[in-house]
């Protein structure tokens, strides 16, 4: 039997065979069937059923990591580290470096180097990166990182960075943009490796 969740005073019954990554289907008391529709994906495929996509970060050993994903990703609270982030799918990898000696802590790395912090976001299926470049001013003509993987790097003309095993892609790095103050947009920016 499958667990009561009370939404909105109604008693309902979800019905998880009938999940898709974006999807849950409930059945109501009175014996009508409602679905739920997400923007992003709510559950992940696990030994052939969906399971829920819990990105809570947990503290575990001076780290910080998320609950419940197909892919792992730890973020180090040592301020005496460099390593960014860590993702981990299937055995592979990917950990990136920043390079500098700057404090940073916890998921926000405040003043990695003067005036710029660095947030990432688990959502979802993603892991989003922001570089914040709070004086204008001082603005680096670009940023150098270490990436450390077991995988292959390949960078497509569409900017995009596929992370490969052999022929098959592990991750997908999106084109990189920009964004002010005021939320003026930018694309003319680039990886290389």
């Amino acid at each position: 039997m499958e667990k009561d969740s009370l939404i909105r005073g109604d008693i309902m019954i979800e019905l998880k065979k009938l999940r898709k990554p974006r999807e849950k289907h409930f059945l109501k008391s009175d014996k009508t069937m409602i679905a739920y529709v997400y923007d992003y994906d709510i559950h992940y495929l696990k030994d052939g059923k969906y399971e829920e996509i819990d990105n809570t970060l947990l503290d575990r050993n001076n780290k910080l990591i998320n609950k419940n994903n197909f892919f792992k990703t730890t973020f180090l609270k040592d301020k005496e580290t460099r390593e960014l982030v860590d993702v981990t799918k299937d055995d592979h990898y990917f950990k990136m470096f920043l390079n500098t000696d700057k404090n940073k802590n916890a998921v926000k790395y405040i003043e990695v180097l003067s005036d710029i912090d660095i947030e990432y976001d688990v959502i979802g299926t993603k892991l989003k990166e922001a570089i914040i470049l709070k004086n204008k001013e001082t603005v680096p003509q670009e940023l150098s990182f270490t990436i450390k993987t077991d995988l292959d790097l390949d960078i497509l003309p569409t900017k995009e960075v596929l992370v490969k095993k052999g022929n098959d892609i592990i991750y997908t790095i999106t084109p990189p943009f920009m964004t002010d103050a005021i939320g003026n947009y930018n694309s003319n920016i680039y990886y290389e490796l």
